[in-house]
């Protein structure tokens, strides 16, 4: 088709440039009319003219804008463009965390069990407050050790409750609350009969007793039957009755050492002795409804992948489509061995239900000659030291602010890939990019290495002296002994030390003391990589982690005083200026 006027061109698209361009077909065409003034009753009208033009553009181009599922901006269309590529959209997901029982006296010693005490599955342990974690599985503290380590959910069990009534109609839907667990409703009764849940309707026939589970176009989770075309329809009037999940989702995504509490009390037998609860590590995962950003990402993935893993992308996509799941990367052997690495939405360590749920998945999915191992990521912090020179008129604690939300922002948790790299100049130039920097003299960079757990599920008790500052890259193996007690180190696969409980190990590269504070048996045993640090790598200028961890900026959360600077694993010194610094000498 083209275009068979010459007043307005296809490029114009806002008030002035059609304004201008019918101005300029007007002298052209209509040269007699020579007054162009805002007053000329024709101008007016062409000024109302282009008005409109502009405001049908506005529409026309929103409407482009929603058609694609990489464009939109609204949830609706997002939505709708899941639903035409059958990518269930995940309702609320629950946060998890490793909790570690233990066994103290009075005096808040640790002490040894004298017989196997059971920690039954359930057991309720809290924060203090409201939110709850109920431990997934039974777990035991063995006789002779003092603690032990299970995956807690926060997840309330709503049994048998009623969810609806039945109607009768075609697609009836039923509202679930707006804090219900994805995946958690497996099937319903109905009268007598279980009906199951499908992952989409498409899979059912007109007899087939199932329903679905959707997110709609206003964020919310319903229950949703057949047509007697894809899936059956329910007689009326009957009661919906079903056991499902609610959870805190976003609240319950916790710091390490906060979920210290077991409500409902426990006995454990031995006069004296009472069981104890910590989380070494973050809460995390939970989080609500998937919003706009989560769907554009993980519906292509849904779509391309189509439930098979084949191809090195393949493994990563159906990681991340795992609830739960923030991020993975992968080892990849020529198809034949595959390992998976993964992290949560939110910053922490996998727990042991995360990797099971990942490992499940790729069972199902995976190519039946291929073995696959999930494993957790886990996280290398980077340790910056700097100098910041502040431009006039700031405070220290203003430039501090905006520093760290800048590394936060760039270099945080939510932003940095597993096996990530860090330029030097990325960071500096990070810092003096703020409008009250000044310039930035950095002095060094360390990494906390992640410490692996490769036999066990103990994490290491260490504390890190100093961070390792070398040129090469070492693998260093711990090796726990309980014939001494002692920690046996390698490096390199080489001998290097035998530590005592409680001593600090240095070599010249690590430096770390080793504690038992979680009742270590023979045989546990942990890993790590110590990788270049800077100047010590100088001239090299990129830090690149190659143990499949992700480098990241620690950076506390924003506290409910934005004036005061938050919490950061480095060292920053402010320097500032005062107001006639720079200024010409007095007369």
């Amino acid at each position: 088709m083209f275009i068979t006027q010459n007043w307005v061109g296809y490029l114009d698209r806002s008030y002035q440039q059609i304004k201008n361009s019918l101005l300029a077909r007007l002298v052209v065409n209509n040269p007699e009319i020579s007054d162009h003034t805002e007053s000329n009753i024709l101008i007016i009208l062409l000024s109302m003219f282009a008005g409109v033009g502009e405001m049908l553009n506005y529409y026309i181009d929103n409407m482009a804008r929603e058609a694609f599922l990489a464009t939109a901006r609204k949830y609706v269309s997002v939505v709708r463009h899941a639903k035409f590529i059958d990518y269930a959209i995940k309702a609320s997901t629950s946060a998890f965390v490793d909790v570690v029982f233990s066994l103290k006296d009075g005096s808040g010693a640790y002490v040894a069990a004298t017989g196997d005490v059971l920690i039954p599955q359930g057991t309720k342990v809290s924060d203090g407050s409201n939110i709850q974690f109920f431990t997934v599985e039974d777990t035991t503290i063995p006789n002779g050790a003092i603690s032990t380590i299970v995956s807690a959910a926060n997840r309330y069990e709503r049994s048998n409750v009623t969810i609806g009534m039945t109607d009768g109609s075609p697609n009836q839907r039923i509202l679930l609350p707006s804090n219900f667990v994805h995946g958690s409703l497996m099937n319903v009764m109905i009268g007598s009969e279980f009906w199951y849940l499908y992952s989409y309707l498409g899979k059912m026939t007109p007899v087939t007793k199932g329903f679905v589970i959707s997110v709609e176009e206003d964020g919310n989770a319903y229950l949703e039957f057949g047509d007697d075309v894809h899936g059956a329809i329910p007689v009326s009037t009957l009661a919906i009755i079903g056991t499902f999940y609610i959870t805190d989702a976003e609240l319950a995504n916790l710091p390490p050492h906060t979920i210290t509490q077991i409500p409902d009390g426990f006995v454990v037998g031995t006069p004296g002795v009472s069981l104890t609860v910590d989380n070494p590590d973050y809460a995390s995962g939970g989080s609500g409804v998937e919003d706009i950003d989560w769907i554009k990402n993980l519906a292509p993935k849904s779509l391309r992948t189509l439930d098979r893993a084949v191809t090195y992308q393949d493994y990563i996509d159906i990681a991340e489509l795992v609830p739960g799941v923030g991020k993975a990367a992968v080892r990849y052997c020529c198809g034949k061995f595959v390992e998976v690495y993964v992290l949560p939405k939110t910053r922490g360590n996998s727990t042991e239900v995360l990797l099971a749920n990942v490992l499940s998945e790729m069972n199902i999915k995976k190519m039946i000659t291929t073995i696959v191992e999930v494993f957790n990521a886990g996280i290398s912090r980077v340790w910056i030291q700097a100098i910041i020179y502040g431009k006039p008129f700031y405070t220290a604690d203003q430039i501090l602010i905006d520093v760290i939300n800048a590394l936060d922002a760039d270099y945080g948790y939510a932003v940095m890939k597993i096996n990530g790299r860090i330029a030097l100049s990325d960071i500096v130039g990070t810092m003096e990019n703020l409008e009250k920097v000044d310039r930035v003299d950095l002095l060094k960079i360390r990494v906390e290495p992640f410490v692996a757990i490769a036999n066990g599920s103990l994490p290491l008790d260490l504390v890190w002296n100093d961070l390792p500052h070398v040129s090469n890259q070492y693998r260093y193996d711990v090796v726990f002994d309980d014939s001494v007690p002692k920690f046996i180190v390698y490096r390199d696969n080489v001998f290097i030390a035998n530590v005592p409980v409680g001593d600090t190990f240095n070599d010249g590269i690590v430096t770390m003391t080793l504690n038992n504070s979680f009742g270590y048996t023979n045989g546990n045993s942990w890993k790590f990589i110590v990788h270049p640090a800077y100047p010590e790598m100088f001239p090299t200028s990129i830090i690149q982690i190659t143990d499949y961890s992700e480098p990241m900026v620690d950076v506390g959360p924003q506290g409910p005083d934005v004036d005061v600077p938050r919490t950061i694993f480095s060292d920053l010194t402010v320097v500032t200026q005062n107001i006639n610094q720079g200024c010409l000498p007095e007369c």
